[in-house]
């Protein structure tokens, strides 16, 4: 009785590693993938902090709106200059909103992109490399 004890436990160590040795590619490739999706989300926050911060510089003058090296330098020191080593691309241009002021003078906007080539740590097929931008616009204060 004894010996038939101690062969079955024998095969269920063997068993748990083939378990292991069928499930542990998998949890890699799910932990690399986790790794990539929060560096993924943190670069689309700091885009968002980019443009929020380039648009709220072009937005205290008019005079500020026109000003091209401004806007990106302002963006930029939101980010140190990079996300993740890279320089992301900002863009900026003014308008005119259909709303007018007590003067009928049409409101203005400032509207900044900034972009981001993201290439993960770990590429798949799918996902090589892609480009990730946020927009965000804001009235452009009067020059009374």
């Amino acid at each position: 009785m004894r010996g038939s004890r101690h062969c079955h436990h024998h095969h269920h160590r063997g068993q748990a590693l083939v378990e292991l040795a069928l499930i542990l590619p998998l949890l890699c490739v799910m932990l690399l993938g986790a790794a990539d999706f929060a560096r993924a989300l943190s670069v689309y926050i700091a885009l968002g902090n980019v443009a929020r911060e380039g648009a709220h510089y072009g937005s205290l003058s008019p005079a500020n709106a026109q000003d091209l090296a401004g806007i990106r330098t302002a963006a930029l020191q939101e980010a140190d200059n990079a996300i993740f080593g890279v320089t992301p691309t900002i863009t900026a241009q003014v308008g005119n909103e259909a709303f007018r002021d007590p003067s009928n003078r049409p409101f203005q906007y400032i509207r900044v992109e900034a972009r981001y080539q993201f290439r993960p740590l770990f590429p798949f097929p799918p996902f090589r490399s892609f480009t990730m931008s946020r927009v965000v616009q804001m009235r452009i204060l009067p020059g009374y």
